[in-house]
């Protein structure tokens, strides 16, 4: 196909359940001719099966992306959660997930690019780097559901060796915290606290 300006590209017009259609290749001389037969021949075989190419090519460029993923995931699922878990992942995916894949399309993001995102986080923080791609994983499964993609790139990844945290009020800490626990007007907060530090029970259970 040659325009009145002198572009040329070479198209290949086929027909499909009853519909004649056209795709471009691509344009010349980016494309030889040579290499535009071979895709042509490509693309012939796919129609012979019954797959339209310029449909899959169309629903490709369509297809949702993890920006848009975050965009279902904080309507649908982040309002469930816990208002402090909330603030968490929001803030995960604004400085760190959506800066390096909001435009990638769900069907082509790959267990590297995870990998990849895994290892820049941790340079600077090792556990905030597991707890972002277990977020990512669990929106990922949205998307499944979605049917906006097959697998789960985010599984098997390797997680950053955790160490358990442990810390120990001191004999002057303990004190000022039960002087403060004296002076609280609201009494069952403090009889909860006193609770808490005596039994090491569950929050929630106290209350």
């Amino acid at each position: 196909r040659v325009t009145k300006a002198g572009a040329k590209a070479f198209v290949l017009n086929y027909s499909i359940h009853g519909r004649e259609r056209r795709q471009t290749i691509g344009g010349y001389p980016g494309w030889s001719a040579k290499a535009a037969r071979e895709e042509a021949k490509s693309l012939r075989r796919q129609v012979d099966r019954g797959i339209d190419p310029l449909e899959v090519r169309n629903e490709r460029q369509n297809a949702p992306t993890v920006s848009d993923l975050w965009e279902e995931y904080s309507t649908v699922h982040l309002p469930n959660l816990a208002e402090r878990t909330q603030k968490d992942q929001k803030s995960m995916w604004r400085n760190d997930v959506l800066p390096y894949l909001a435009s990638v399309r769900l069907v082509d993001l790959s267990s590297h690019q995870i990998d990849t995102l895994h290892r820049k986080i941790s340079l600077r923080a090792p556990y905030t780097a597991n707890r972002t791609i277990e977020y990512l994983r669990s929106a990922l499964n949205l998307a499944i559901r979605r049917g906006w993609m097959n697998k789960n790139p985010a599984n098997g990844f390797r997680k950053n060796k955790e160490t358990p945290r442990e810390r120990y009020l001191l004999e002057d800490q303990m004190s000022t915290i039960l002087e403060c626990l004296d002076k609280m007007a609201n009494r069952g907060a403090a009889n909860a606290i006193r609770l808490l530090i005596l039994t090491g029970a569950r929050r929630t259970e106290v209350f």
